[in-house]
């Protein structure tokens, strides 16, 4: 929005930045692991180069269950630690019969 133009060193720089040792860093990407990032990365692409490990987030409704599973193939694809998947629900109710964490543990 400002005009500028972002490059992963420039994200891995920003991250990196007054990190001391023992320091907790947790870092957002936001439209999923292979979503675009900066004009030569994406989301995953910082992942690898941060070397963190990786909390998958996924909307808990339909399809839940393949964009999850997915996305934790392509991150241990990867080389990466897979932290957990959580299932976000933005609304309230959903389907009773659908259990998607439950179908996820197994």
């Amino acid at each position: 929005m400002e005009g500028r133009t972002l490059r992963l060193d420039d994200l891995i720089e920003a991250c990196r930045e007054e990190v001391r040792p023992g320091d907790f860093l947790l870092v957002e990407g936001a439209g999923g692991f292979y979503s675009p990032l900066t004009v030569d990365a994406l989301n995953a692409d910082l992942a690898v180069a941060l070397g963190l490990p990786v909390l998958v987030v996924s909307a808990d409704r339909l399809g839940a269950i393949h964009q999850a599973l997915l996305t934790v193939e392509a991150v241990a694809r990867r080389g990466l630690i897979l932290a957990g998947v959580v299932l976000n629900q933005t609304t309230p109710g959903g389907d009773p019969h659908m259990d998607n964490g439950a179908d996820l543990a197994r």
